[in-house]
C-alpha cells in the first residue's frame, strides 16, 4: 500500500501536467475565417504573382483563358479577432497593360491595434502554355506544373515543386527546399542554405549552391549539367554511360566509382574527369563540401 501511495504521488504532478497540456490545446483551438475570389482574364503574355506567407499553385490547361482562385485566410482562437483581422489583409488581381498582377499584402493604419491572427494566402491558377510567369513568395510553398516561356521565381523560407514543368526556369531559393520531377528545358538555379533534389532532370541546368545540399536521383536526355557550389553536400546518382564528368573540390572529399581518372588528389584539392568526349556534359566545382557519384 506503501508503494502504491508513492507511485500516485509521482504519477499526480505528471497528470496534472497532462490535464493542463489538453486544456490549453482546448482552449488554443484556432477559428478559420477565409474570403475567396475568382477571376478570370483574357490571355495575356505575362503573369506576375507577388506574395508572402502564400500557398501557389499553378497548372497550364489548353483553355484560352486565365483563372485565378485567391483565398484569404486569418487563424486565431478568437473567430471575431480572425474576422476583423482578415479585413487588413487586402489583394490585388488585375489586368494591367501587357501583364496580369496577383498580389496580396497587409495594411495596418497607424491607429489600429496590431493584428494578432495567423494570416495565409492560397492562389490556385490555370493558365494557357507558353506564357511569362514571375513569382516572388517567402514563407510559404510554390507549385508548378506545365509548360513556360520563361518561369521566374525567387523564394525565401519556402518550398519549391516543380513537377513535369518544361521551359527556361530561373530561380532563387533561400533558406528553402526545392523538389524537381521530370523538368526539361533550361534552367538556372541559385541557391542559399537551401536542399536540393532532382529526379529526370533533363536538358540544359546550372546552378550555384552555397551552404546547402543537392541530390540528383535521375536524368533523362541530360545535355549538360554545370555546378558551382561553396560549402555544398553533392550527391549525384548518374549512370556513368553516357556522361562525361569534369569534378574538382578544394578542401572536400570524393566518393567514386571505378573508372575516373585522378588528376589531382591532395589534401587540399581533389580533381578527376570521366569520359570527356561525351556528348551529355557534367560539371561540378565545390569548395569545403563533398561530391558523391553513385
Amino acid at each position: 500500500m506503501k508503494k502504491i501511495r508513492t507511485y500516485i504521488h509521482l504519477l499526480k504532478p505528471l497528470l496534472i501536467g497532462l490535464f493542463l497540456l489538453q486544456q490549453a490545446k482546448a482552449q488554443t483551438t484556432l477559428q478559420v475565417v477565409t474570403k475567396s475570389i475568382e477571376k478570370t482574364f483574357s490571355i495575356t503574355p505575362n503573369l506576375v504573382v507577388e506574395a508572402e506567407k502564400a500557398d501557389i499553385e499553378l497548372i497550364t490547361w489548353e483553355k484560352d483563358k486565365i483563372q485565378a482562385r485567391i483565398e484569404l485566410i486569418a487563424k486565431h482562437p478568437d473567430r471575431n479577432v480572425a474576422k476583423n483581422d482578415l479585413e487588413m489583409l487586402k489583394y490585388i488581381a488585375d489586368k494591367m497593360s501587357d501583364k496580369i498582377l496577383l498580389r496580396n499584402y497587409l495594411v495596418v493604419q497607424s491607429n489600429a491595434q496590431k493584428p494578432g491572427s495567423n494570416f495565409k494566402t492560397k492562389y490556385t491558377i490555370y493558365l494557357p502554355e507558353n506564357l511569362k510567369v514571375t513569382i516572388q513568395n517567402s514563407f510559404g510553398k510554390i507549385f508548378i506544373q506545365g509548360k513556360y516561356s520563361q518561369l521566374t521565381i525567387k523564394s525565401e523560407f519556402c518550398v519549391l515543386d516543380l513537377q513535369k514543368a518544361e521551359g527556361i526556369a530561373k530561380m532563387e531559393t533561400y533558406y528553402g527546399v526545392v523538389h524537381s520531377k521530370n523538368f526539361s528545358g533550361v534552367s538556372m538555379i541559385k541557391s542559399e542554405r537551401s536542399e536540393l533534389f532532382f529526379q529526370q532532370l533533363s536538358g540544359i541546368n546550372i546552378i550555384n549552391a552555397q551552404y546547402g545540399k543537392i541530390e540528383i536521383e535521375s536524368v533523362v536526355n541530360l545535355k549538360s549539367l554545370t555546378i558551382n557550389a561553396k560549402k555544398t553536400e553533392i550527391n549525384l546518382k548518374i549512370p556513368l554511360q553516357n556522361h562525361g564528368f569534369n569534378l574538382e573540390t578544394r578542401y572536400g572529399k570524393m566518393f567514386l566509382p571505378d573508372g575516373f581518372k585522378w588528376v589531382q588528389n591532395t589534401d587540399n584539392t581533389k580533381a578527376a574527369t570521366y569520359n570527356l568526349s561525351a556528348i551529355s556534359k557534367i560539371s561540378i566545382q565545390n569548395s569545403f563540401g563533398n561530391i558523391s557519384i553513385n
